[in-house]
């Protein structure tokens, strides 16, 4: 997708592209050209800053017992750090609240 560009017109002539957002397996990029180089911009929230989203929306939710936003928040951590057994725990048991509601 490419912002703030002109598209391809029918006599084939292009515009310069200042903003690219790329999306592809999960990742998030801009891209901005420099003359003959181009800028490429991680998008994605720093691994910390959604560790911390995440693992305050999981709490927040279990106070609230709402077990499939826990499932899901937690499922979140997971992805940063697959090997935890204490979150896998953690949602397998809201898995299981939620089911049983």
């Amino acid at each position: 997708m490419c912002r703030r560009a002109t598209a391809k017109t029918d006599s084939g002539t292009t515009g310069p592209c200042i903003w690219v957002f790329l999306r592809a397996a999960g990742s998030s990029f801009a891209a901005e050209p420099h003359g003959f180089l181009v800028a490429l911009f991680d998008l994605r929230p720093i691994r910390a800053e959604r560790q911390r989203y995440h693992g305050e929306q999981a709490d927040l939710a279990a106070k609230e017992q709402k077990w499939f936003a826990v499932a899901f928040h937690v499922g979140r951590l997971l992805l940063d750090d697959p090997a935890n057994a204490d979150l896998k725990k953690r949602r397998e048991e809201a898995v299981r609240k939620h089911a049983s509601r």
